[in-house]
């Protein structure tokens, strides 16, 4: 149960860095 629960918040991780990283790159365009 824990491994399962481990896995979705790593992948819960990956999402929000991705989130980030597309946030990023649009305020890098419009510096």
């Amino acid at each position: 149960m824990e491994a399962i629960k481990s896995a979705n918040h790593y992948d819960c991780v990956i999402r929000l860095q991705e989130k980030l990283g597309g946030l990023a790159e649009v305020v890098a365009a419009n510096v």
